[in-house]
């Protein structure tokens, strides 16, 4: 009887929090970044943390930058093998600067609303997409002012990942 209650309590169903990695590439604001993720999930709940690389961008051409990735997923439709979501998106990416002045950073905080999709390979490994729009505000070093500056402006993100969940 106690080997059937630990089998039973093992069921990915029956836990009341899972977690799943998740590996993503998107294009936004800031440019082309790849991000990897740890995901809590909760019934139609996740929860996503994670860091990303941009390692192509206009910003500052062949300068690689770090960021932080943020997201929400709620998800609308769970079947067993498709899933439908709105996401609410955080992403932060830091340039170094180097000058004169010392250690400057120039930094861009995107703030996304999308929908997606995930569609099951195999098991527990999902595919997918998803496309947002939302909003960037950026704090950048004006060389020429010897002082910081801010933009604000509207921002469109797609984004591809796989994930696979425990």
């Amino acid at each position: 009887m106690f080997s059937s209650l630990i089998s039973y309590t093992q069921n990915k169903e029956d836990k009341w929090l899972n977690f799943g990695v998740e590996l993503n590439t998107s294009l936004s604001y800031s440019g082309i970044s790849t991000g990897a993720q740890v995901n809590l999930l909760h019934k139609k709940h996740s929860l996503g943390v994670g860091a990303k690389i941009t390692y192509q961008n206009s910003y500052f051409p062949y300068q690689n930058a770090l960021g932080i990735v943020i997201d929400y997923k709620y998800f609308l439709i769970t079947k067993p093998n498709i899933k439908a979501f709105v996401a609410i998106n955080y992403n932060n990416t830091t340039y170094k600067l180097l000058s004169r002045d010392g250690n400057k950073s120039n930094i861009i905080h995107e703030y996304t609303y999308s929908n997606g999709i995930l569609i099951k390979v195999f098991n527990n490994f999902w595919v997918g997409n998803s496309m947002g729009i939302g909003a960037y505000t950026e704090k950048y070093y004006d060389y020429s002012e010897a002082e910081y500056g801010s933009y604000l402006g509207y921002n469109v993100m797609f984004k591809a990942m796989m994930s696979y969940e425990f």
